[in-house]
């Protein structure tokens, strides 16, 4: 992975494509949409120089950079909930 910057809201928008089983779960559970949750992850993908998810008609699956970046990313989560309160 490769950048030293990460905005939290693509960090959100990965969290919940780990946590459903498509893009349309993810961006419902966000209240966004398909189209916005898709330029994201690609966003995202792009900055960390990695694919975190295969495509397949089922839905996504989690490459290996996505299950590493997955305690990051709930870690960052904890921290900014933390925060909130």
């Amino acid at each position: 992975m490769t950048t030293s910057s990460v905005d939290w809201d693509l960090l959100r928008v990965f969290l919940a494509l780990m946590r459903a089983n498509t893009l349309r779960e993810a961006a419902a559970a966000l209240g966004t949409s398909h189209p916005t949750v898709r330029r994201k992850l690609h966003t995202l993908e792009t900055q960390l120089g990695v694919v975190l998810f295969e495509r397949a008609q089922q839905g996504l699956r989690a490459t290996l950079e996505a299950a590493e970046l997955l305690a990051l990313a709930e870690s960052v989560e904890a921290s900014i909930d933390a925060l909130a309160r």
